[in-house]
């Protein structure tokens, strides 16, 4: 409904009978709050990060540039040092033994420019951030009394700080109460904020948001009306839920839910296995596995796919016809029917036009846009092409249509002798965003200084790519590699899954195990029984 309200234009509204169109209005107005909430915080945490970026690079460029004058002024100390070592231990004139390193006068000035020279104590990058504090206020002032921002236990003092400011903002008073709360702020920031007998304003207000963007980051903080930073609490069972499936002993893990009895259930299988490869480890029986100098040696792996097997792959890709992209969609889609899956937004009908839609979904596959593919495409217009993409084209009917080739491709006798579809891997492919940016788009310095999305794609082992979802290219692949092991509407029964190390961490593999699945970033499996 949502999406309906997003697209359709007042006049459109208006045809509709009361109850219908003011169901589509608020469904829009909550989803479009939800939206705009998210992304004015992820636009603070955007500003935050270019700020200390920005604190980072002129702090490093202030030492490079002095780095020689740094670098004259320690050798002449040290060379003055060691003439006073020299000195005092032959009971020789201190002042005598200056001058014969640099003149008396001389020496007076070099204090002077070393004084210039000399950075604080702290020597942090923080120095900096001041620079940026009225470019800060110029929208601070609107977030945070905007939002209703919640914290957990050890946040707590951070929104009693923001209330703080907020006041401050109201009455326009400059200065810091004495009794503002303190206890969030880290020891890096104490020699910035605590000045003489009172509480700097610019860098109390700086910390505040510092560890604001951290604490909505971390999901200590959570914002009323967000759907990215909302409680951590609203992701968890109801707790009337969660006692009826503990008294009907239904919790659906795979594993005992008494942690006693679960450890020990470990330990002896640790214990069974331990003694199973004691022995062969000893006689050196293991498979790519030594000992030696008392540490465990794993041979890494090696390519299994020898050249000519890729030679004759090369040569049987060149066998093949070539033949138009649209003709392919068109006679697969005669064997799948894959398109049923686009229907209508609001009629829930199939498509007539079958060309215009997989012309469509052409442009979204090969990123030309609808202009030029319309321009490739003799009686469609890039007006046609962008309708059918508002109106058919969303990620539930891609993920259904996508499910339909996958269990097609699955049955193939073909596929089966690349697997049985119960392994897979998945992986992030980077991608530049050019002119408009979309919301997801970031810059990733890994990908290099344009914005980029990540696409994350599944893929089984009869090569099929079971799940894809496009992901910010600033985050960890490894929570989006639980979403396509659970949320794909393939038949494929995966056990075995493998990733590498962005699509690991330690929590993750926490909850794979949990859910029955096992796992790791090399040779351990995720195997679901």
């Amino acid at each position: 409904m949502a999406r309906e309200g997003s697209r359709y234009t007042n006049q459109k509204l208006r045809k509709f009978e009361q109850p219908r169109r003011y169901a589509v209005l608020v469904a829009f107005l909550a989803h479009q709050l939800q939206e705009l909430i998210d992304r004015a915080l992820s636009m603070h945490d955007r500003l935050m990060t270019t700020v200390f970026n920005h604190a980072k690079r002129k702090h490093q460029e202030e030492f490079q540039n002095n780095g020689k004058a740094i670098n004259e002024k320690v050798r002449l100390y040290v060379s003055i040092g060691k003439a006073l070592i020299a000195a005092r231990e032959n009971e020789q004139d201190w002042i005598s033994a200056i001058e014969s390193v640099i003149p008396w006068e001389r020496f007076v000035a070099t204090v002077l420019e070393a004084e210039k020279l000399a950075y604080p104590y702290a020597f942090d990058y923080l120095d900096h951030l001041d620079n940026h504090y009225s470019y800060l206020r110029q929208y601070t002032p609107l977030l945070l009394e905007s939002f209703e921002f919640q914290a957990a236990k050890p946040y707590t003092s951070i929104t009693q700080a923001i209330d703080v400011l907020r006041q401050l903002n109201e009455t326009g008073q400059r200065t810091v109460p004495e009794t503002a709360p303190v206890d969030f702020i880290k020891p890096r920031w104490q020699e910035h904020i605590f000045q003489a007998d009172k509480i700097d304003r610019h860098y109390y207000e700086l910390c505040i948001l510092a560890t604001l963007k951290d604490g909505l980051n971390s999901g200590d903080l959570s914002v009323k009306g967000s759907k990215q930073y909302r409680n951590f609490d609203d992701y968890l069972l109801p707790p009337s839920d969660w006692s009826a499936l503990q008294q009907q002993q239904q919790i659906p893990i795979t594993i005992p839910t008494d942690c006693q009895t679960y450890l020990e259930q470990r330990s002896q299988e640790l214990d069974e296995a331990l003694k199973n490869i004691e022995p062969l480890l000893v006689e050196n029986k293991l498979t790519d596995v030594r000992l030696e100098d008392e540490k465990l040696i794993i041979t890494p792996l090696t390519k299994l796919v020898p050249e000519e097997a890729e030679k004759l792959s090369h040569q049987i890709y060149q066998l093949l016809p070539r033949i138009k992209l649209t003709d392919l969609l068109i006679e697969v889609d005669a064997w799948t029917n894959f398109s049923g899956h686009f229907t209508h937004l609001h009629t829930d009908q199939e498509s007539k036009q079958k060309r215009l839609l997989l012309s469509t979904i052409l442009a979204d596959a090969t990123n030309l846009g609808y202009t030029r593919l319309a321009e490739a495409c003799p009686g469609i217009s890039a007006e046609q092409l962008s309708w059918t993409s508002q109106w058919y084209l969303r990620p539930e009917t891609y993920s259904k249509a996508l499910a339909t080739l996958v269990n097609f491709q699955h049955q193939l006798p073909m596929a089966q002798l690349w697997g049985d579809g119960t392994t897979s891997s998945s992986d992030g492919q980077s991608f530049r965003i050019a002119n408009r940016r979309p919301y997801t788009a970031h810059i990733n310095a890994k990908y290099g200084f344009d914005p980029t999305v990540v696409f994350y794609t599944h893929i089984s082992d009869q090569y099929a790519p079971y799940h894809t979802k496009v992901i910010s290219s600033i985050v960890r692949d490894a929570p989006h590699m639980l979403d396509g092991l659970l949320y794909h509407e393939t038949d494929l029964t995966i056990r075995e899954h493998y990733t590498d190390t962005a699509g690991f961490t330690d929590q993750v593999f926490a909850i794979c195990h949990l859910l029955g699945f096992h796992g790791s970033t090399s040779h351990q499996q995720f195997e679901r029984p």
